[in-house]
């Protein structure tokens, strides 16, 4: 009797490794193995089902309320945002950090089918994404703007979480020659950022040297209406404009 429990024990084992290990689920909440090979299909349903539904509707999302502020539900709105998209992902503010991080394989496949202009459909012919006719750009329409409400992140607990909710004061509007660094981290990282981009963790910006090296997402996110998070408003008109004429003439450590 053991010895046909043994093999049927042994039979099982073997069914379980077959049958049970077709792809694994990650820890962060993303589906291993579905995006890689030669089976692979880039495309926005793709990416959209193997990333964006799982990793990013639950805050970009009508049906709970678009509290990120940006819907990606559609291919029109993913498309319009696809810079902000690609700058956010890969300079660290998205996903935030009390939500599921992207693996490796999902950040990889997001980022190849942006690289490859965001097609909607994977057929080849040259054409922009779904357009369905070669040399012609669709337009992409106004980036969103989002509403008030609340913080997307809700599976941040922390009781210290609205220390960073600061409007800070109007900054003068000064001339370009007179912008830089210390002047940008005083009105607008220092009041509005480093609360969440220091210690806390994400993308430190507590420094020249990291945020000159994440310039472009800072651009893209807060053009974007990724950052600040909806909880902590906006940048103040005044803040902005400082922050965009500082990066745009090259973001200079000190005065010219």
């Amino acid at each position: 009797m053991w010895k046909y429990l043994k093999a049927f024990g042994l039979a099982t084992l073997l069914m379980g490794s077959t049958f049970g290990c077709s792809y694994d689920i990650d820890k962060t909440g993303g589906l291993q193995g579905a995006f890689s090979g030669p089976g692979a299909v880039l495309d926005f349903n793709s990416v959209f089902q193997g990333v964006i539904r799982p990793k990013c509707a639950t805050c970009h999302s009508a049906a709970q309320g678009n509290r990120g502020g940006v819907n990606l539900e559609t291919y029109e709105n993913v498309f319009a945002n696809r810079a902000a998209v690609q700058s956010a992902v890969q300079g660290g503010f998205m996903p935030p950090r009390s939500a599921a991080s992207l693996s490796a394989e999902e950040k990889a496949f997001l980022l190849s089918w942006l690289s490859a202009g965001a097609p909607r459909n994977a057929a080849a012919g040259g054409g922009a994404p779904g357009s369905g006719a070669p040399g012609t750009t669709p337009n992409p329409g106004p980036t969103p703007t989002p509403p008030p409400g609340d913080d997307c992140r809700k599976g941040d607990d922390d009781d210290d979480d609205n220390d960073c909710i600061q409007q800070g004061e109007p900054a003068p509007a000064p001339t370009p020659d007179a912008i830089n660094f210390a002047m940008v981290y005083e009105q607008v990282f220092a009041p509005r950022c480093v609360s969440c981009h220091g210690e806390r963790g994400g993308v430190n910006l507590e420094t020249y040297d990291n945020v000159f090296a994440n310039r472009q997402a800072i651009v893209d996110a807060v053009d974007g209406g990724f950052m600040p998070p909806r909880s902590r408003g906006p940048l103040t008109p005044e803040q902005k404009e400082l922050l965009m004429r500082w990066i745009q003439s090259g973001a200079p450590f000190s005065n010219p």
